[in-house]
């Protein structure tokens, strides 16, 4: 009987009726649930990792193309100027003398001179030039003109106004009078030798006396040369006095020209 309350009898006449369903309680999901859901979370955290990865490997990658690109391109550029050196100027004799043409100004100006007497002046090397009556730097005395002008002209040189004493040329070259008188036809002459001795020096480079740059002597022989009453050789009243010039380049002289009273610009 016991049995029979547990079990229900089921007859082929009666009804086939359900069983009675069993009462419905609560489900707690189960481990792997949860674990489903941690492994979908690493799951896309992994993924985006791996995104952000790549897209940063190609962004360097990019990045390192350009700045190689870019220094390509500096390196390029710039070639030319590597690649061709400056030339080094090999130092030349000729071209240190013509960079050096306008040296004297800056530098103190070499001009000799030949002091104030005879005896300074023989001891500085000057030589008398008896066609000028100075005393003359030795650089500058063009000993081969003076000569032929000397032997040309025969010339008397007087020791006063009144042609009563006579100097001999010998004399004339020691230089130690102050003063000579001659006659006209010689001081026109002696105008003449100055000037073809300023063209003889200025065609071979040679330095000059102050007398060939001085306007004041230009002056002077126009006026004696005009002067020609009885053809000059009956005047002997020029007075000639004992100089002492100076000597220098042209170049130098250039920058530092003699003073004079006369204007070579009026």
């Amino acid at each position: 009987m016991g049995g029979q309350h547990h079990y229900r009898s089921v007859s082929t006449s009666d009804e086939a009726a359900p069983l009675a369903p069993e009462k419905e309680g609560y489900l707690r999901p189960s481990g792997w649930g949860k674990q489903s859901i941690l492994l979908s979370i690493a799951t896309g955290t992994l993924f985006v990792a791996v995104i952000a990865a790549v897209l940063s490997t190609v962004g360097s990658a990019v990045v390192s193309y350009n700045g190689a690109s870019s220094s390509a391109v500096t390196v390029t550029a710039s070639a030319p100027a590597v690649a061709a050196p400056t030339p080094t100027a090999v130092p030349n004799d000729d071209d240190s003398k013509s960079a050096d043409v306008d040296a004297d100004i800056l530098t103190p100006a070499v001009i000799q001179d030949c002091g104030y007497s005879p005896q300074e002046a023989r001891d500085r090397g000057c030589v008398f030039d008896v066609m000028m009556q100075l005393w003359t730097p030795k650089d500058c005395f063009d000993s081969v003109l003076s000569e032929r002008f000397l032997e040309v002209g025969n010339w008397t040189w007087y020791a006063d106004p009144g042609a009563e004493h006579v100097f001999t040329l010998e004399e004339m070259r020691k230089g130690e009078h102050d003063a000579v008188y001659v006659a006209q036809d010689y001081h026109i002459t002696h105008c003449i030798y100055a000037w073809e001795r300023l063209v003889r020096a200025m065609r071979t480079q040679a330095p000059l006396i102050t007398e060939l740059i001085s306007y004041d002597h230009v002056i002077h022989c126009r006026h004696k040369t005009l002067q020609r009453a009885d053809g000059g050789s009956s005047i002997r009243g020029v007075r000639a006095p004992t100089g002492y010039t100076q000597c220098a380049g042209y170049d130098t002289w250039k920058f530092n020209l003699p003073s004079n009273e006369h204007s070579s610009t009026d």
